[in-house]
């Protein structure tokens, strides 16, 4: 056993993945909000 590592605390683990839930939430939405003007963009241009 690794003693050098410090003692799991038995919430750490909900929180580290709800700050990654909300990490990767917060990036989907800024990437929609990019792109939906882009596509829509793309769209009234058609293929060409």
């Amino acid at each position: 056993m690794d003693q050098d590592k410090a003692p799991r605390r038995p919430g750490s683990d909900r929180l580290r993945q709800n700050d990654i839930n909300r990490r990767r939430l917060l990036q989907t939405a800024v990437f929609g909000a990019a792109a939906a003007p882009l596509a829509a963009h793309a769209l009234t241009q058609g293929d060409g």
